[in-house]
């Protein structure tokens, strides 16, 4: 209800402008929001960068500055942002992942993962093509289009390419459950 529901004035329940979409969305909207650190003594006050981050990277975040282990046996899929923070080159060489597996209606979002690295970031709907395999891709320069309208996809086949790899290489080493193609479904018309 909160995802579909519309006031008289037709503001939708989240607005992410410039940032494309909201709430439950694979585009900048549903997952571009700030991130707050206050570590006194290490991070001075009022400090800014623009490293991406992910939720997923907490976790690795308060072991490492508690110089804490992991318990033994519980594998990571995340990485410090100590480096981060203090202004060094982030651990994760820039690069953020995001898998968004299911599909809500009421957002109309596709399955799908992203890869950000630097201002490029590259979503693959997951057979978003209607055969299995046949990824549909959008590519954006977030810099220069926060509001992900222009899809640079096709003009860049190289890149598609190379960050296509860098999400087959994350599902991999992450094990991540991934949607089946099911020749039997019919989807609801993408208008974006």
């Amino acid at each position: 209800w909160m995802y579909s529901w519309i006031s008289e004035d037709l503001a939708v329940p989240t607005d992410n402008w410039p940032s494309r979409a909201g709430k439950a969305c694979i585009w900048d909207g549903g997952s571009h929001v700030p991130f707050i650190v206050a570590w006194p003594g290490q991070v001075a006050g009022g400090t800014t960068n623009s490293n991406n981050v992910n939720n997923l990277d907490i976790y690795s975040t308060i072991l490492d500055m508690l110089d804490l282990e992991p318990y033994d046996g519980y594998p990571l899929d995340s990485e410090s942002l100590v480096p981060s923070l203090l202004g060094q080159t982030p651990a994760n060489g820039n690069t953020v992942f995001v898998q968004f597996p299911q599909s809500p209606p009421a957002t109309g979002t596709f399955p799908g993962v992203w890869v950000r690295q630097d201002d490029w970031k590259l979503i693959r709907f997951f057979h978003g093509n209607g055969a299995p395999g046949d990824h549909r891709y959008e590519l954006y320069n977030i810099a220069a289009d926060p509001g992900e309208e222009d899809n640079l996809a096709e003009d860049n086949p190289a890149l598609v390419a190379q960050l296509d790899a860098l999400i087959e290489q994350h599902l991999a080493d992450t094990e991540a459950l991934v949607p089946v193609y099911n020749p039997n479904y019919v989807p609801p018309t993408f208008d974006g």
